[in-house]
Order: structure tokens, then C-alpha cells, then sequence
């Protein structure tokens, strides 16, 4: 799952700032920065490739 940081946060995964997309394989630590309003879930734009909001 890709996600991208809505705000920045320290962790056990890392160190995340705004803005940054990242990879992650653990779907209950991205769910719960999802539902913790950290991060959001992304995926590629099928017509130009560009990073958008899922």
C-alpha cells in the first residue's frame, strides 16, 4: 500500500514529513495512520502516472 503523509510523525516505521509517499507492508499500520488522520492511501493515475489520493 502507498501512502502519503498529511502531517509528519515519528514512529516505529520512521521519521515521515508532509508531503513525503511511501510504501508500506503492515495494512494495520496504514490503517491506523489513516484513521489517525496521518496519512492517506494513494496509487498512480492510470492516464498521466502522477501520485493521487485513493
Amino acid at each position: 500500500m502507498r501512502l502519503r503523509v498529511l502531517q509528519s510523525f515519528s514512529g516505529a516505521i520512521g521519521s515521515f514529513h508532509e508531503g513525503q509517499v511511501f510504501e508500506i507492508q503492515d495494512l494495520n499500520v496504514a490503517q491506523n495512520l489513516i484513521n489517525s488522520g496521518y496519512a492517506v492511501e494513494v496509487e498512480s493515475c492510470p492516464t498521466c502516472g502522477s501520485t493521487i489520493d485513493k
